[in-house]
């Protein structure tokens, strides 16, 4: 897989995305009635098989796609409305729909190959965050459905779901809002102006900041602050850009922490990285993305886009 694994909640964002798309689901009645005809049918199916075929089916995902990607948590957090699930990976509870919890941002593009595709994840990580409103991959406008977005801001009692220990996206990424503005203000940079930066020259760029960074004892902080480097690299931003500069990312992925940064960072690779990768580093180890720019801009020249 070429995309990273979301959490079990995150699934089911994106199962009601689905739902609603390939169902025609024009309110909340509806939503809900759908829901529960699903939850029956997978309480009357005898197997495991059975019962993932019918939300596999509903959601317009391949089964196959389904049972070698989806978490059953995912699975059991969706059918289930009695209880909340618990996650021995991220050693959390998840629920369907948390109070105060948001519907997902979608991109048109996104969707549409998801779908075609049959693929594991209508929903996107990087989509997500706080502020976050366009689609890097596509270059277009991430959008809400009404639909959607009056679900998830319905009374909780509605949905008769169990929410005492649970989490919910805004919580998991509160901790790091200056990573993320500076993110942000990475890709505004890198989209006003056409990057021309080979693999080398960034290898060389960020070996010799990682140097300053360790020289003032910084590296080791930003690592491990809030399992920085883990927690956006690993689980929140989308591996497809992320791997042609991190060949061993795979790898990697299930690991708490990475041991070296500078080790993985200088991997070779054929590809140079493109802008959205680029734009994650000037936002990891430096605290103006600007100055990273400029820091980078002597190793080759860097030319603003034409608007002819």
């Amino acid at each position: 897989m070429l995309i990273t694994r979301p959490y079990p909640d995150e699934y089911c964002r994106g199962h009601i995305a689905r739902l609603g798309r390939l169902n025609g689901l024009s309110s909340i009645a509806e939503t809900i009635a759908a829901l529960q005809r699903l939850s029956n049918q997978c309480l009357a199916a005898k197997d495991k098989l059975s019962k993932i075929a019918s939300v596999a089916q509903q959601c317009g995902i391949s089964s196959q796609q389904y049972a070698h990607a989806h978490s059953f948590l995912s699975y059991l957090a969706f059918t289930d409305w009695s209880r909340d699930t618990w996650d021995r990976r991220t050693q959390n509870r998840w629920a369907l729909v948390v109070p105060g919890s948001r519907p997902p941002h979608l991109c048109e593009h996104c969707v549409e190959d998801d779908l075609v595709k049959h693929s594991v994840s209508y929903w996107h990580r990087a989509h997500q965050f706080p502020g976050m409103n366009w689609c890097v991959k596509h270059d277009s406008v991430l959008w809400i459905s009404p639909i959607e977005d009056d679900f998830f801001h319905m009374p909780h009692r509605q949905l008769n779901f169990s929410v005492s220990a649970s989490t919910h996206l805004g919580n998991r990424y509160s901790d790091l809002p200056d990573a993320l503005v500076r993110f942000h203000k990475a890709v505004e940079l890198m989209a006003r102006c056409e990057v021309r930066l080979t693999h080398d020259a960034v290898k060389q760029a960020l070996r010799q900041r990682l140097g300053i960074l360790g020289q003032q004892d910084e590296t080791i902080a930003r690592m491990n602050k809030t399992s920085f480097l883990s927690d956006l690299l690993i689980s929140t931003f989308q591996i497809d850009w992320l791997a042609d500069i991190f060949p061993s990312i795979h790898k990697k992925r299930d690991q708490q922490m990475f041991g070296a940064i500078d080790s993985v960072i200088l991997e070779s690779t054929p590809k140079p990285p493109n802008s959205a990768a680029i734009a994650f580093f000037l936002a990891v180890f430096f605290d103006d993305p600007a100055a990273g720019f400029d820091y980078l801009v002597p190793m080759p020249p860097i030319k603003a886009k034409s608007n002819l």
